[in-house]
């Protein structure tokens, strides 16, 4: 969307392979998304068939220790990055 935006000031000839650009991309993505659909209801009924999906969660900070050991310490935290892992054949 944001290259359809910035288009704006372009020429018509700009403007429409932007245009057809963002199509491509849109189509590309949908026939990605039946795929997807398609390989999750088939692991539902074979059990040859494993569908993992990952969920980004998000990031947490926390410090690493109980005791600080100087006055920058807790301006440098540590990160954890939670995710989940999920079998999309067991529903």
């Amino acid at each position: 969307m944001a290259a359809i935006q910035k288009a704006q000031t372009n020429t018509d000839g700009v403007k429409g392979q932007t245009l057809q650009a963002a199509i491509n991309h849109l189509n590309h993505a949908k026939v990605q998304c039946h795929f997807y659909q398609a390989e999750c209801k088939q692991a539902v009924t074979d059990l040859s068939v494993m569908v993992l999906a990952f969920d980004y969660a998000q990031n947490v900070h926390y410090p690493s220790s109980a005791q600080p050991r100087a006055s920058g310490y807790y301006k440098s935290a540590c990160k954890l990055e939670l995710f989940g892992v999920h079998n999309q054949g067991t529903g």
